[in-house]
């Protein structure tokens, strides 16, 4: 099921567009890769939830949740086809949402790229299948490391967004 989905990922991303249609399909696809990493976010968030001192870990949930971003991150490669690199300083001030958190080394650096989604996805199936609440930590732990490793290596420095508020009648 895993690779059914990858491989469908990658052929809808193949799919020639139309010129006119190229740039809203980048942005969809840009859009897509966000949205997949923030529910990434969302289920690592659970898990380190679950892993706070004094609370108790609920196996089937965290594994659920360890599942969950497994599926993601062998999906989330796929959605870097060749041209879809849409960051300018004019869309990210226009629309963030719409702009690439990704570094050109996404694209430049492939195969690397490609084997650190792959190794982040089997740690996620690692800790998706630990026997007990310690193996899961470690596993859940080195999960964690190696996004933040990629996250240093592949994605654009964040900066925080300033949305302007109108004075208060």
């Amino acid at each position: 099921m895993r690779k059914l989905l990858a491989a469908a990922l990658a052929a809808l991303c193949a799919l020639p567009a139309a010129a006119g249609e190229r740039e809203d399909r980048v942005n969809e696809i840009v859009l897509a890769r966000r949205n997949l990493m923030a529910a990434v976010g969302r289920h690592m968030d659970e898990i380190d939830a679950m892993l706070e001192p004094g609370r108790q870990l609920d196996p089937h949930e965290a594994s659920e949740h360890a599942d969950e971003i497994a599926v993601l991150l062998m999906a989330f490669p796929h959605l870097f086809p060749a041209g879809s690199n849409n960051w300018s300083k004019a869309l990210e001030q226009a629309e963030p949402a719409l702009v690439t958190r990704a570094a050109p080394a996404a694209w430049k650096q492939r195969r690397a790229f490609e084997a650190q989604a792959r190794s982040a996805s089997q740690l996620a199936t690692d800790a998706s299948r630990a026997p007990d609440a310690d193996a899961f930590r470690r596993r859940a732990q080195a999960l964690e490391a190696t996004c933040e490793a990629c996250h240093q290596q592949f994605r654009r420095e964040e900066k925080p967004y300033s949305i302007p508020i109108p004075p208060h009648p």
